[in-house]
């Protein structure tokens, strides 16, 4: 990201030792998925890092950026979708953060061939690093379909937490755009990697009945007729004292 390699790559030890606790205090398996994401990012910023310090050593600066590039690309349209659908308990919902699984996978199924034929740099502009990938074409609607399966998934979920990733990864987003255009991924990521914290969280608190939406309905009480009270009697004789 900007400032320097010292600035990511403390990023990623703290990210990792955040995705690590995350990985090992998380209540549900279906979370773990989730859970992985700060440690992922800490390797991503430990990476720039490297990226960083070998501008004056061609072969590893390239290495570094292809590793680089491959994450912020290739990996996080189809995996945080991924992620999020693994997590979600209602049906419906499956389906639509589905949609933007799909959108993720076009993502990194176009860009893919680019990463692994075309040449690829990174270079320091102002405080950041941009990145290029030569002959990509289509980079806006690519770019739109990255933002709805990273920033959409999160935003259809039912869990509270990942609702507000969503919107913090777009107010990221909008900085990152604004102040960073030229940087945008550099500063984008950075700045998502802050916000994943919120994962800790979510992956500590587990699937709890203050963390799903009201109008949520599963199958289950579709087909036997429960509403949202009735529910939330069901818990309480499953567990009294709530």
């Amino acid at each position: 990201m900007c400032f320097s390699p010292t600035v990511s790559l403390a990023a990623g030890a703290g990210l990792g030792a955040v995705g690590i606790a995350a990985l090992l205090t998380a209540k549900r398996e279906e979370d773990r998925p989730l859970a992985a994401v700060p440690l992922v990012l800490g390797v991503q910023q430990a990476v720039e890092g490297l990226v960083w310090s070998s501008f004056g050593d061609p072969t590893i600066n390239a290495a570094a950026t292809y590793g680089y590039v491959a994450l912020a690309y290739l990996l996080w349209p189809a995996y945080v979708p991924l992620a999020v659908l693994r997590a979600e308990p209602d049906a419906v919902r499956r389906r639509r953060v589905r949609l933007c699984a799909w959108a993720g996978a076009c993502v990194g199924l176009y860009l893919l061939p680019f990463v692994l034929t075309a040449p690829v740099s990174s270079r320091v502009v102002g405080h950041s690093i941009r990145y290029e990938v030569a002959g990509v074409r289509y980079q806006l609607p690519m770019f739109a379909l990255y933002v709805a399966a990273v920033c959409g998934s999160c935003a259809l979920s039912t869990h509270r937490a990942l609702r507000v990733l969503g919107a913090l990864l777009l107010v990221g987003l909008g900085v990152s755009s604004w102040f960073y255009y030229v940087t945008l991924f550099s500063v984008w990521c950075f700045l998502a990697a802050v916000v994943s914290l919120v994962l800790l969280l979510h992956v500590n608190r587990g699937a709890t009945e203050g963390d799903v939406s009201s109008e949520v309905v599963s199958d289950r009480d579709r087909r036997t007729g429960l509403g949202i009270d009735d529910r939330v009697e069901d818990r309480r004789a499953v567990f009294p004292g709530q």
